[in-house]
């Protein structure tokens, strides 16, 4: 399956918006008072952008360890899905390239 543009753009947007909306719940994961309301609403932050990633861009392995990624403490503050997202399309655009012909006479 490739991508249309629309698609790349969009999940995009949501690895991005997730990143950075993340950092505050971190912090705020930090202070006791907040710490089990800021773990909720991360985790299922992590758990809608995984699904709305897999709806745009198809289902690919690649999505579960960054999933786990966030639940780690210090590796949720690196824009794992961001990054998990330009794997995936360049993932996504590889496959819907043609293979090099094989030549048996060189």
């Amino acid at each position: 399956m490739k991508p249309t543009d629309k698609q790349i753009k969009s999940a995009y947007a949501i690895a991005i918006f997730a990143d950075l909306i993340q950092l505050p719940l971190t912090a705020a994961s930090a202070t006791v008072v907040f710490t089990i309301p800021a773990e909720t609403v991360d985790f299922t932050v992590d758990c809608i952008v995984m699904l709305l990633v897999s709806r745009y861009l198809g289902f690919h392995w690649l999505l579960l360890p960054s999933m786990i990624g966030e639940s780690i403490p210090g590796v949720e503050l690196l824009p794992t899905w961001t990054g998990c997202v330009a794997c995936l399309v360049k993932i996504r655009r590889d496959e819907g390239e043609e293979p090099m012909p094989h030549n048996p006479q060189q």
